[in-house]
């Protein structure tokens, strides 16, 4: 009994080993029986080879690829698709168990038929007998058909009573059960409660062992534990089969719920959501109860542990580390509303916190119903494809993350529409160490902002006749506080405003109140003033020199003013900017309408007027002062370029990254390039190509790129003549000089200078006249100015021979790689900015004093009086002034307004005769002389005065 029950024993251990495995002989064979009393051994060759059949047929399932998976034989029949020799399985037929198999594919792809070859590979399969059927003809289920190479473990119901005892499967036939010996099962032969382990063999259930063996059934009892172990790993080997296949396993979405699908398996693949490959393909598991959206549900009831509950099975979840928005139903094809299919998607996310991903589908965009809500990105990470797009109804909301920059039209249903861009996180996603941008000394924001009060007595009220007049007088007329000014005008042609002192690097800025009158800003200069007015339309350019009539560029216009009323005069608010000591420009709302224009003599001060056209109330408010300012608001750029094949547009070409250069630096955006560079072409070329180009005439900026083909063997001058004609068409045009860029180009390589490789180039040995000459055709002309061969690094031919070694600016012997054309881009775009974007400078060179500053009849010596401001606002008077009147204390001259002392100063200043006398300067621009011996002396001197302003 001993022996016996030994051998059992270490037969049920290579069936635990070993059951997995598919026959080169069949399991029938390899574990036969044999006489009772001593039963055969399985030969550990035919176990061997068992197993690696069947190790191969999984694997190619698993890993190939090329495995099929079908529930039933006729939707495997139907499927013809496969290649040759492709494998397939069966695993639950609902006609026939027989039915469920491996098959083999015979014939080409969409021909042929599916042709059996053995059955499916598992080795344990659990029975459950819940007391269906009687004790002596029992009823078992099982999640997998039962074949004749399947070892079953099978728990008793009841005890029998009778004999023989029948058993069946599912629906299947029915069995005969029958002893290890091959004898009748005896009543009470099996017992309720144990478990009994058997093999399919024909028309019979053959036990493993003899039902009157004590022994073997405690054997039994003590292998339960390792076969359920073991048929769980058969099953999760099957279930990781499926998920593998190729095929769809269960379908799509919407059919899953017609369909019953056996316990056993725990987790598939649905191959679409209502179609096979309309992108809602994903894998499935089976979960406990309903999810929290992307939740199917099939016509079963089972749960993931076997068991069945009517209320909680039958639920499966989506089972992909990343999902996309069509496994939840959506469509991009711009009309069927995603907004159910986005709250699922939400729903789901955030019970798993995985994300969610929009693929390219369809027309690309995701449309949702603005009816249905406002789609939520809150608390989930979202990316797209390139191409996709939403439009809808969006929540605008900062927790939401994008894992790609995802554009929107904004659509509310209600006749709001605009266009967006949910931007990826960069910089605040990014570690420490990989940080690239800094705040630095000179990018700080150092402006100080003054407020100027109406009321205030330095800033009087003044008035002026508007149509011939040059004296400003005080106008009596307003009513003032320290925020605005208020004047009840009429058609009586006076200008009336108010002026503080200004000098290079200020701004000051005013809002008009709406009305039908004249709004103005004025810039006063040494012999008269400029100004800029309008009232609701097109505006006017005045300038008026002391003594002369007055000069008008009329019907002036600017960006807004024909299609945004917030750039109408009565609308903006306006603001005067004083570059340096001669120039000025104008901004509405902050960009520049007027360029910065030069004035005929230093400017002293500036302010805002109004002038009545009719009876009517005008008024204007909040004026501040601002210094240390950035000349930013500069106006939208219309770029033309002009030059070679360095600059014809390619893929490489520089012209691609100057924009992302240049838009947003000081308030810049490039609204249009036009790049007439044509490869091979001259500057002659070049020059009649721009005399015909129509795009002229509305480009603002200019870049004259050519020499490079001129430069191969020809003189400099000829080219130079050309550019001079290309700089006066551009200035006819009315582009001025400071926004027409001159490139002196790079050095290139003839062909035997890069080793017989590039473009069959002539010399560039002439070049250096060229480049010279075109940099003193710029310092002449006030033209920013690029020279290529500084602004990128030296070059050999070697880098061309070698490309894989350096990175070379090249990528032939003369244009340049895409790292050479962002150089390009990069320089280019630092001149077209700096030659717009004017630096603001206080400071002013030593300037003579005009003769009608002085007074009392003192005048200018032949080293006449001069001042000088430095940068930080330092006053330095000089000079010498001949002897007026001498009655003291006696004012010899008046300073201008913006060169007055913030308190009273005084000063030992040395006489002609070497003695001294006193000057005092006051805060409100005289300066006085006192002490001074009239019947001695000639002359005073100015030198000692220094002095520093606000």
């Amino acid at each position: 009994m001993d022996l016996e029950f030994h051998r059992q024993r270490k037969r049920l251990q290579r069936l635990q080993f070993n059951s997995g495995a598919i026959m080169v002989q069949t399991a029938e064979f390899i574990f036969a029986d044999g006489p009772a009393i001593d039963p055969y051994e399985p030969s550990k060759a035919d176990l061997r080879d068992w197993g690696t059949w069947l190790e191969t047929v999984i694997n190619a399932f698993v890993t190939g690829g090329s495995g099929r998976i079908y529930i039933s034989k006729a939707q495997m029949d139907s499927d013809l698709s496969p290649p040759q020799y492709t494998m397939a399985w069966v695993i639950a037929d609902p006609i026939s168990v027989n039915n469920a198999g491996i098959y083999q594919k015979a014939g080409a792809p969409g021909t042929g038929s599916w042709g059996r070859a053995s059955d499916l590979p598992f080795g344990f399969i659990i029975a459950t007998d819940v007391g269906a059927g009687t004790p002596n003809a029992i009823k078992a289920t099982t999640t997998l058909p039962v074949s004749q190479s399947a070892l079953v473990w099978l728990s008793i119901f009841e005890t029998n009573t009778g004999s023989p005892v029948t058993i069946q499967f599912n629906t299947d036939s029915v069995l005969t059960v029958k002893s290890n010996s091959g004898g009748d099962i005896v009543p009470g032969g099996l017992v309720g409660g144990t478990i009994a382990l058997g093999i399919r063999l024909g028309s019979t259930f053959r036990l493993v062992s003899d039902q009157t063996s004590a022994a073997f059934q405690a054997l039994i009892e003590a292998a339960r534990n390792d076969a359920e172990s073991f048929a769980n790993l058969a099953m999760t080997a099957a279930n990781t089969a499926i998920t593998g296949a190729t095929q769809n396993d269960l379908g799509t979405h919407t059919a899953l719920s017609a369909l019953s699908v056996p316990a056993g398996i725990q987790v598939a693949y649905l191959s679409g959501y209502t179609t096979v490959g309309d992108g809602g393909a994903k894998h499935i598991k089976r979960v406990a109860s309903q999810p929290a959206g992307g939740g199917v549900r099939s016509a079963d009831r089972f749960l993931p542990n076997g068991t069945t509950d009517s209320t909680n099975g039958g639920w499966w979840q989506i089972n992909d580390d990343e999902v996309n928005l069509l496994q939840f139903g959506a469509k991009a094809d711009n009309s069927t509303s995603i907004y159910s299919a986005w709250q699922d998607a939400r729903a789901f996310l955030g019970s798993t916190g995985k994300r969610l991903h929009l693929p390219l589908s369809g027309t690309g965009i995701y449309y949702s119903n603005p009816a249905s809500g406002s789609l939520d990105f809150r608390g989930i990470t979202v990316s797209a494809d390139p191409g996709v797009s939403i439009r809808g109804l969006v929540r605008f909301d900062s927790d939401a993350s994008y894992g790609s920059d995802i554009p929107l039209k904004y659509d509310d249903g209600a006749g709001t529409t605009f266009a967006d861009t949910f931007f990826m996180p960069r910089a605040d996603n990014r570690r420490s160490n990989s940080k690239e941008n800094f705040i630095r000394h000179g990018d700080l924001d150092r402006k100080a902002i003054t407020p100027l009060d109406f009321n205030n007595s330095s800033y009087p009220p003044v008035k002026l006749t508007f149509s011939s007049g040059d004296t400003w007088s005080a106008d009596a007329s307003t009513t003032l506080s320290a925020d605005s000014k208020q004047i009840a005008l009429a058609n009586d042609d006076q200008m009336r405003a108010s002026f503080a002192p200004v000098m290079g690097g200020d701004e000051i800025s005013v809002a008009f109140y709406s009305g039908n009158y004249v709004k103005a800003g004025i810039i006063r200069f040494v012999g008269g003033y400029v100004c800029f007015y309008a009232n609701a339309a097109a505006g006017v350019l005045r300038t008026k020199l002391v003594g002369s009539a007055a000069t008008e560029v009329t019907n002036l216009q600017w960006f807004g003013l024909a299609d945004n009323p917030a750039w109408k005069p009565d609308k903006a608010q306006w603001t005067i900017r004083i570059h340096d000591v001669n120039t000025w420009s104008l901004l509405f709302n902050g960009m520049e309408i007027i360029r910065p224009a030069s004035t005929p003599g230093p400017i002293i001060d500036a302010g805002f007027g109004m002038l009545g056209v009719a009876s009517v109330a005008g008024a204007m408010s909040y004026w501040t002062r601002t210094r240390r300012k950035e000349a930013a608001g500069q106006s939208p750029m219309r770029l033309l370029i002009v030059g070679d094949s360095k600059s014809a547009p390619q893929t490489s070409s520089w012209d691609k990254y100057l924009k992302e250069a240049i838009d947003g630096s000081f308030g810049f955006r490039v609204w249009n390039i036009y790049n007439q560079a044509v490869a091979g072409s001259t500057s002659a070329q070049q020059l009649t190509a721009l005399l015909a180009n129509a795009n002229l005439a509305s480009s603002t900026h200019v870049v004259i790129d050519v020499g490079t083909n001129d430069g191969q063997g020809s003189g400099a001058e000829p080219t130079l003549d050309n550019i001079r004609s290309m700089i006066n068409a551009c200035n006819t045009a009315g582009i001025s000089n400071g926004r027409i860029v001159l490139v002196a180009t790079d050095l290139w390589y003839t062909r035997t200078e890069s080793g017989g490789v590039g473009f069959n180039a002539g010399p560039n040995d002439g070049h250096a006249l060229l480049r010279a000459g075109i940099r003193k055709l710029a310092g002449v002309r006030g033209c920013p100015f690029v020279d290529l061969t500084e602004v990128l690094t030296a070059i050999r031919a070697a880098d061309i021979l070698q490309p894989l070694v350096v990175d070379p600016l090249v990528r032939d012997n003369v244009h340049p790689t895409v790292y050479g054309a962002k150089l390009r881009a990069d320089a280019i775009a630092k001149a077209l900015i700096s030659g717009s974007a004017r630096e603001m400078k206080r400071k002013i060179a030593t300037s003579q004093f005009s003769s009608a500053q002085f007074l009392n009849g003192w005048t200018a010596n032949a080293v006449p009086p001069s001042y000088s401001v430095s940068e930080d606002g330092l006053v330095v008077l000089s000079g010498k002034m001949n002897k007026g009147t001498v009655a003291e204390p006696v004012t010899i001259m008046s300073l201008p307004a913006n060169l007055r002392p913030p308190q009273s100063r005084e000063y030992a200043a040395r006489i002609s005769n070497g003695a001294v006398c006193v000057v005092y300067v006051q805060p409100d621009g005289q300066v006085i002389l006192s002490s001074f011996p009239s019947t001695v002396a000639t002359y005073v001197s100015l030198d000692n005065i220094v002095y520093q302003l606000d």
